[in-house]
């Protein structure tokens, strides 16, 4: 046999590992997202004032939060259970609907709670709008979880792409009619966007199970008290970790201004992408490692490797060239962002460890070793950007948010490296019949 012919052989081994295949798919999810993101932002930062870009950027955070307060976990549900959801779809789809409903509510009454305590202002200075435009913010995220994770766990990541397509094109759609609306528009548009992905996940996921509406329509399955069972100790950790995420843009906006944060807002984005690709290996270890707990054991160090490198690749413009990836937006978010966008970017690389740990922990169901974590995660990466931005401004707070992510790779490099001691030695004794076995094991 020539070289290239093992060579063909070789990948198509590779390839037909349902977490590499996965992984790689979602991979390409995420570079439509890395181009419908940065594309909307683009458009966003030459349509609206960097305030007005500010101000919808506070308004999202805390939204983003509430969705994954109300989600209740059902994400990692989903993911824990996708046989089952195979031999009966209503149970998928009554999950879908439970997190609508619960976090469409909860949205409301969030929403209400934050403009009475005067966190937020109410949106064109209308209280009814701003509660409207929570509700359906936060159901149509939870909604769009939900599905994601059912696309990851019942292999079916080609649908999660068409949907980000379409995602991505009804945003600048409906962006153009709104410009006129400031923020307001702005928001109506991430609504209104997240809302129809939302209900195009939906009717994805029909088609791909072969399931008839009457049975999409169920609103509650006796078998989803087990997947709320294990999704509710997930959901601590999930919501304990999303916590920066709702603090951070407030940080910025109070403390720097509402301009420094329309800045912060793109450079956030940007970066996002590189956090977007450790989530979704996350989502896919736990996934794999679901229906076969040995997957994640197995690999490891190739799960590792992978994601530093893909990682680390996509980081090296940001950390090099700031400048040209932010010349898109305009002079003065060049200015602004060009010494912080290599500092956002360089924090993502230390999370691959605590990324690769979180999913090994959550397979084999250790949950107070990632709780713990995660309370630490939370407290660092608030305090020391808080302690940054007060004392050295915006480039302060980038800086130290770095700082928080090196201190939390240390603190789980030690647990990595002892499990990932056996498996290199495994790997290194039986590495020709560790392909062949995954593959007649997924056959």
């Amino acid at each position: 046999m020539d070289q290239s012919a093992r060579l063909r052989m070789a990948m198509r081994a590779h390839w037909d590992v349902p977490l590499h295949r996965s992984t790689y798919l979602m991979t390409a999810n995420l570079l439509v997202t890395l181009v419908s993101g940065v594309g909307f932002w683009i458009l966003a930062a030459r349509l609206f004032t960097p305030a007005e870009v500010g101000v919808a950027n506070a308004f999202v955070g805390p939204s983003t939060f509430m969705g994954i307060v109300f989600l209740l976990g059902l994400n990692y549900g989903v993911l824990r259970f996708p046989r089952e959801l195979e031999a009966d779809p209503r149970l998928l789809f009554s999950a879908v609907w439970v997190s609508a409903l619960v976090s469409a509510a909860g949205g409301a009454i969030g929403g209400g709670l934050l403009l009475l305590l005067g966190l937020l202002k109410p949106v064109a200075g209308s209280i009814p709008i701003s509660l409207v435009l929570y509700a359906f913010l936060v159901a149509g995220s939870t909604v769009w979880t939900v599905c994601e994770a059912a696309f990851v766990g019942l292999r079916a990541p080609w649908q999660m792409l068409a949907r980000n397509i379409s995602f991505a094109l009804a945003r600048i759609v409906i962006l153009v009619p709104f410009v006129a609306a400031g923020e307001l528009g702005l928001l109506i548009t991430f609504t209104a966007g997240t809302c129809l992905a939302a209900l195009l996940s939906i009717d994805l996921l029909r088609r791909h199970l072969h399931t008839p509406w009457a049975q999409v329509r169920t609103l509650w399955h006796p078998g989803l008290k087990p997947i709320i069972g294990f999704a509710l100790p997930n959901h601590l950790v999930n919501l304990i970790s999303s916590v920066p995420g709702m603090v951070l843009p407030l940080i910025v906006l109070r403390l720097l201004g509402a301009e420094i944060s329309g800045f912060f807002a793109v450079a956030w984005v940007i970066s996002s992408v590189l956090r977007s690709v450790l989530i979704a290996s996350s989502v896919t270890l736990l996934a794999e490692g679901a229906r076969d707990p040995r997957t994640v054991d197995l690999h490891l160090g190739r799960s590792l490797v992978f994601l530093l490198g893909i990682v680390g690749a996509a980081a090296l413009p940001m950390v090099l060239f700031p400048g040209v990836v932010l010349a898109p937006f305009g002079a003065a978010y060049v200015r602004a962002n060009a010494p912080v966008l290599g500092l956002f970017a360089l924090s993502v690389v230390p999370g691959v460890l605590s990324v690769v740990y979180v999913a090994r922990e959550r397979v084999h169901r250790r949950i107070r070793s990632i709780v713990v974590l995660s309370m630490a995660g939370a407290l660092l990466n608030i305090a020391l950007p808080f302690f940054g931005a007060q004392s050295s401004g915006y480039t302060g707070f980038a800086l130290w948010y770095l700082a928080a992510q090196c201190v939390l790779c240390l603190a789980v490099l030690p647990a990595v490296v002892r499990a990932l001691a056996p498996t290199r030695g495994f790997l290194q004794r039986f590495r020709p019949k560790v392909g062949a076995k995954a593959v007649e094991q997924d056959r």
